[in-house]
């Protein structure tokens, strides 16, 4: 009886054994299975994912791409804004040299103005003392002499206003309006011609003579003489045949009565004109003078 249940104790034993390792195994077998079905998916969601990094590091490039392209821009913008910041500045101080230049023209001419009329009207008193003594001992001819004399002295007194200037470089798209600048002085008594500017500024009231040329070979060139903002003269230099080997001369004279103070310049008339003018061929030029 004994040895009975130790037999079936062993069976038992046996038979639970058997079926744990059996358990194991079946369980091995699943997991094994369900790890590879897994395993795809996980690698196919892999794909995905390393699809989709291309993707989004591809998108990333083009960004990066886009930046960098803006960034460039911007840098540039900056650099124009700078260097229009510069050239307003630029233009800025000119322009005040120009009318300190202006200021100063204008007060001198005043002064010489001034010293002029009262030398001539000294000149003037003495002229007619002189006269009445020359008259009263030598009679009617003397005086007529002495008048003459008188008149021609007060006259070269106001005569020492001209000017003269040229042009000493080729231009070419000159705008519309645009005021000539004769750069080189030649003569500048009375220093009323400003050569920065190319504007002559009366500096005592009179009639005065301007005369002014220009030429050119390509191009219809038309210059307007301007006086106190109104047209006074006009010159034309236009070549039959454009672009030909010779060059056509123009130009334009005036008199004008003025008061003191009045600006008169040489303006061109059509735009994108192109003239010729050099230190060696002085071909465009300004000149003017007090006539009385």
């Amino acid at each position: 009886m004994v040895l009975l249940k130790a037999v079936f104790v062993f069976l038992l034993v046996i038979f639970s054994n058997w079926v744990v390792v059996s358990s194991e195994f079946v369980s091995e077998k699943t997991a094994e299975y369900v790890t590879k079905d897994e395993m795809n998916k996980v690698l196919e969601l892999v794909k995905i994912q390393d699809q989709r990094i291309s993707d989004l590091k591809t998108e990333m490039t083009k960004k990066n791409m886009e930046i960098n392209r803006f960034d460039i821009r911007v840098a540039e913008l900056e650099m124009r804004v700078l260097e229009q910041s510069k050239k307003i500045a630029e233009l800025e101080a000119n322009d005040k040299n120009e009318i300190e230049q202006l200021r100063g023209t204008e007060t001198k001419s005043q002064h010489t103005s001034g010293a002029q009329l009262a030398y001539s009207t000294s000149s003037y008193r003495v002229d007619q003392e002189h006269k009445i003594i020359e008259g009263e001992s030598t009679g009617n001819e003397m005086k007529q002499r002495d008048v003459a004399t008188g008149h021609y002295q007060r006259r070269s007194i106001q005569a020492q206003v001209a000017f003269s200037a040229y042009l000493s470089h080729f231009q070419d798209h000159l705008g519309l309006h645009q005021t000539i600048k004769f750069d080189k002085i030649i003569t500048n008594d009375g220093n009323a011609y400003n050569a920065v500017t190319g504007i002559f500024t009366v500096p005592v009231t009179g009639t005065y003579v301007f005369i002014f040329y220009i030429n050119s070979s390509n191009s219809n060139v038309v210059f307007r003489l301007m006086a106190n903002n109104a047209l006074k003269a006009s010159g034309v230099s236009r070549p039959a045949v454009l672009n030909q080997i010779k060059d056509v001369q123009g130009g334009g004279m005036v008199v004008l009565r003025l008061n003191q103070g009045v600006a008169v310049w040489i303006e061109n008339a059509n735009a994108d004109s192109i003239v010729y003018s050099t230190d060696e061929n002085r071909w465009v030029t300004f000149s003017g003078f007090l006539l009385y």
